[in-house]
């Protein structure tokens, strides 16, 4: 029997992808169309499907790009990413302009030498931690270490936070999946003038990426956390957003009848003087008594208080765990 429709009553993600006809001169991997509305047709799809194809050697198109988005088409952190998906492998690309909402990648019919070195440059505030999710499984897979400058937007609005890669993305994949990756963070780059800059560097793949179980969360051991204001902010600021996110923090593990005692929370505030940027950001980290690792993040909008910003990311936190 067909699964019921959703909210969006649309086809399911199998009814919308194509089969995939040989095509050769096209690479080994055959055709495929994807079409962007589909679930919550955003970005990811395109992120996602560019990244697949890359590795696959599939002639790909994507249409209806982020069709369910207030501003449809690629905007500028969509197009480097699938640009630099694109030159790591030695594609070519059809259709990648701004506002663009179809696109085409092909695969070349050779493989090409890798590159030590790559860049992915935003130009805006773009995140350049959605740049490293097309990115990154392109770059495993290479025969050689690679260094990939990214610049951009280091936290950026609707986006993960450059330290959510550097400290849970990157160590789950280490630990879990035998993936080395580092990020360093030389530069910060708020919204919205972004001009962040991160260089990535990897390690390759020797035969394939290692399988793993991660099935039991565990008890909660310890929430951190760091509140930081840039530029001319005053540090009062991180202050409030740490003082307010602990307080909902441990509201939450009252109201839940869960002893405090044992749980380590340390929530810290300070102050980075960036002549470029200014703003005001938290970021929040819950680790159980597996080793798993749950963040929240938020950043402080202009006009928003300071313990509404350390308020929603404490909620986000508990809805987390």
């Amino acid at each position: 029997n067909a699964p019921p429709k959703g909210k969006f009553d649309h086809p399911t993600p199998a009814e919308r992808v194509g089969e995939g006809k040989k095509d050769a001169g096209s690479g080994s991997g055959g055709m495929v169309t994807v079409h962007g509305d589909m679930l919550e047709g955003g970005g990811q799809i395109l992120r996602n499907s560019v990244a697949y194809a890359a590795l696959l050697g599939v002639h790909l198109t994507i249409d209806q790009i982020r069709k369910r988005r207030s501003r449809p088409g690629l905007r500028a952190q969509h197009l480097i990413g699938i640009q630099l998906a694109a030159s790591i492998k030695g594609a070519t690309l059809e259709g990648d302009d701004l506002n663009s909402t179809q696109i085409t990648f092909k695969p070349p019919e050779t493989s090409i030498e890798a590159k030590d070195e790559y860049l992915g440059d935003c130009k805006t505030a773009g995140s350049v931690c959605l740049l490293v999710q097309t990115a990154l499984p392109v770059l495993i897979f290479q025969d050689k270490k690679t260094c990939l400058t990214l610049r951009g937007g280091t936290n950026a609005i609707k986006a993960p936070m450059v330290e959510y890669m550097s400290q849970i993305l990157l160590p789950f994949l280490k630990k879990h999946a035998d993936i080395h990756t580092e990020a360093i963070i030389e530069k910060r780059g708020l919204y919205p003038k972004g001009g962040g800059k991160v260089r990535l560097l990897t390690n390759p793949v020797t035969e394939k990426i290692k399988a793993f179980h991660v099935l039991e969360r565990g008890d909660l051991v310890n929430v951190t956390g760091e509140a930081v204001v840039c530029g001319k902010l005053p540090e009062k600021l991180a202050q409030a957003m740490a003082s307010a996110a602990e307080k909902h923090v441990r509201f939450y593990l009252k109201s839940s009848g869960i002893d405090e005692k044992g749980i380590d929370i340390k929530i810290v505030s300070k102050k980075e003087q960036h002549p470029h940027s200014t703003g005001a950001f938290i970021i929040l980290k819950a680790t159980t008594s597996t080793g798993c690792q749950l963040a929240s993040s938020s950043i402080c909008e202009r006009g928003q208080k300071a313990e509404t910003v350390g308020h929603r990311a404490a909620q986000q936190l508990v809805v987390e765990w």
